[in-house]
């Protein structure tokens, strides 16, 4: 009987840690929510914007909710660039540096999409090399095992979010569940381009994603069940 531990914890291991690591870069890299919360945000996030003066002149002061919103959504997008730039540690919105406090601010929590993206490299590495040995035994159970640790790991990482006393992770609990963003300064259009419930959409879509990779390799177990015989579960 095949039954070789090292491979099916590492397979295990790297599953887990990779489900997390898309969940991080996912979120990161999707622009659609940010244009759901614009589409939701109240009047007076908009009229707020406008009456503080941060437009690049394709608006006036008169309220205009559509110029707005596109302003807005080219200012993020923009933004959302910078951050998703692995190497990029200043940011610009509408040609404006923002303020060094906001920089430094952005860049902490940019420290966990970098850690991704190389932690999803090794992972994906530590798949492969588990799996090819795990395919002699015809052994694909860690599928399964990796699905749940992922799912184990977000499930901490909820948890760590709400008992946390890091400043990093207290300063996004209060963005998601208080609408709370003075984790950022005022100085630049930083604040001003953010929705209320921002962050909580994020958070949310963070959750989803992960969810998501995980039940993808749940139906890759699946369908290895049926088309392998003998198979071990």
């Amino acid at each position: 009987m095949f039954n070789n531990k090292r491979y099916q914890v590492l397979a295990t291991i790297s599953i887990g840690i990779f489900i997390v690591c898309c969940a991080v870069i996912m979120t990161a890299w999707n622009r659609g929510i940010y244009e759901k919360c614009i589409e939701q945000a109240s009047d007076r996030f908009f009229i707020e914007y406008v009456t503080k003066g941060y437009t690049t002149g394709t608006i006036d002061t008169k309220y205009n909710k559509e110029l707005v919103s596109l302003e807005l959504s080219v200012n993020y997008d923009k933004l959302a660039d910078d951050f998703c730039n692995y190497f990029k540690d200043e940011y610009k919105i509408a040609d404006n540096t923002l303020v060094e406090d906001n920089i430094e601010g952005i860049n902490a929590i940019k420290v966990y999409y970098r850690w991704s993206l190389w932690i999803c490299v090794f992972s994906i590495i530590g798949i492969v090399y588990a799996m090819l040995h795990l395919y002699k035994g015809r052994y694909y159970a860690p599928i399964t095992y990796g699905g749940l640790c992922g799912l184990g790991i977000l499930a901490v990482q909820g948890l760590m979010l709400i008992i946390s006393d890091n400043v990093v992770l207290s300063s996004l609990r209060d963005m998601i569940f208080h609408e709370d963003y003075s984790f950022f300064r005022e100085g630049d259009m930083l604040l001003h381009i953010l929705p209320p419930e921002y962050a909580r959409w994020m958070g949310i879509a963070y959750f989803c994603f992960g969810v998501g990779v995980a039940l993808v390799f749940f139906i890759i177990r699946g369908i290895t069940i049926k088309r392998t015989k003998p198979h071990k579960f």
